[in-house]
């Protein structure tokens, strides 16, 4: 869960949630190659990721530095063109993405 505010629901299921400090984890994850996230997540048996990209980097969020928020996007995008994530289901600004590994 990534930048879902603290709200909370019911998940049959163990989960970790990335809220307290918005997208930080998420965002750290993002500095990393495409096949270094893919190590990660399998590593830590993820297998999905819900993202409000209402909050995810947008604006500069991210910019602990100038252009960090660009470079996130970047590799983000690379993560759907190779088909790492997959968009499963969306409502408003919240999507629900598969991880595929």
């Amino acid at each position: 869960l990534v930048w879902m505010r603290g709200y909370t629901y019911y998940l049959p299921a163990e989960y970790r949630v990335d809220s307290v400090f918005g997208g930080w984890r998420a965002e750290k994850l993002l500095e990393h190659s495409v096949q270094e996230i893919q190590d990660k997540l399998s590593a830590e048996r993820f297998d999905y990721m819900l993202i409000n990209h209402r909050f995810f980097l947008v604006e500069g969020n991210a910019d602990l530095f100038e252009g960090r928020t660009h470079q996130l996007q970047l590799r983000f995008n690379e993560l759907l063109n190779h088909n790492v994530l997959t968009p499963v289901e969306q409502q408003g600004s919240v999507v629900l993405y598969r991880i595929n590994l």
